[in-house]
């Protein structure tokens, strides 16, 4: 029996650690996304006066092939995004149903409480994380509001 226990406890520690990566890994393409179309908004704005004093062209022309290449990069950046939103889920899945097998542990009340607040906040992550997947293709500035109240709880949680 210890050794089922002992099993489920590191099926959960490596399901928890692939969650976080997997979150940390989302967090750094949200990252490079937002980069990209800062870059290329400052494209679009840029406007050297030389160059459009003698250039036959207009200006943003000369840009536009870079633009539409990072368009293309994004495009790709999200389509990996949505594919590391799914895994996620995936591995939410299996942890909350590992979280439904009871393992003896400690009876200290204290750590009853503690994780009692950490299973709290951790089905909020979840719920943040499902509407974030409902919204990333209708609504990308509200998915992106679910993540940042996800990255505060997480935060919070690195403060416990």
């Amino acid at each position: 029996m210890a050794d089922n226990e002992e099993v489920l406890r590191n099926l959960k520690t490596n399901l928890h650690a692939e969650k976080l990566e997997i979150q940390n890994s989302i967090h750094a393409l949200e990252v490079q996304i937002d980069e990209i179309r800062s870059y290329i908004d400052d494209l679009g704005r840029k406007n050297d006066s030389d160059l459009s004093l003698f250039s036959p062209r207009a200006v943003a022309k000369d840009y536009t092939g870079e633009i539409e290449s990072k368009k293309k990069e994004i495009e790709d950046l999200e389509e990996e995004l949505r594919g590391l939103y799914k895994k996620l889920a995936t591995v939410t899945k299996q942890l909350d149903s590992l979280t439904d097998v009871k393992i003896k542990d400690a009876d200290d009340p204290e750590v009853d409480d503690f994780k009692m607040l950490f299973a709290k906040k951790l089905a909020t992550l979840d719920k943040n994380n499902t509407f974030a997947l409902k919204y990333l293709e209708s609504n990308p500035t509200k998915a992106r509001q679910y993540l940042q109240k996800n990255a505060e709880i997480i935060a919070g949680m690195e403060e416990m």
